[in-house]
């Protein structure tokens, strides 16, 4: 939209220049050109207003919107789930959400080292060398990234066995 406001805005600056030089062109006249520049005024109106019209209504959108109340409410209607299982649907829910969780750490560990293995064979540092400093601060990155998930790999899966194992001599002994 900012596009098209733009191009108008330089149409009718042609336009008003030519008028107020008497530079026209062959095939040109003033008639012409004062009802171009009445046509591209108008249209130049209407994309502002438009383009007002969807920013204000974007404001109200965004200021009427409350995304800790969503939040709070979809915690809320979480826990009244939670409350309504017994012990083996918790048990349940609690692997699904321990594996899930499990799969997306190896998942991200996955693309990390897929990502380095795909840099190091392609040789992009050598085949694109305004790229290599970026290849290199990526890697960087990617070094970090990879000891943080492997650490948060061991000790999801820590806190899953040592929950199963609670959970396991909860049900039997009380």
């Amino acid at each position: 939209m900012e596009e098209n406001i733009q191009t108008l805005k330089n149409n009718l600056d042609v336009v008003n220049s030519k008028l107020s030089n008497n530079n026209l062109d062959i095939g040109e006249t003033k008639e012409f050109l004062v009802t171009n520049q009445t046509y591209l005024n108008s249209e130049l109106n209407k994309l502002e207003a438009t383009k007002n019209s969807s920013v204000k209504g974007l404001q109200d959108i965004i200021n009427n919107s409350d995304i800790s109340s969503y939040i709070s409410d979809f915690l809320d209607n979480f826990r009244k789930f939670v409350d309504l299982l017994n012990l083996e649907q918790l048990v349940a829910l609690f692997n699904i959400i321990g594996y899930v969780t499990i799969l997306f750490t190896l998942f991200s560990i996955t693309t990390l080292l897929i990502g380095d293995y795909l840099i190091d064979n392609l040789k992009l540092e050598i085949r694109f060398p305004k790229l290599a400093k970026l290849i290199r601060i990526k890697q960087i990155l990617n070094k970090h990234s990879l000891f943080f998930n492997i650490i948060m790999f061991y000790v999801i899966v820590i806190t899953f066995i040592i929950m199963n194992i609670y959970m396991l001599l909860l049900k039997y002994f009380i």
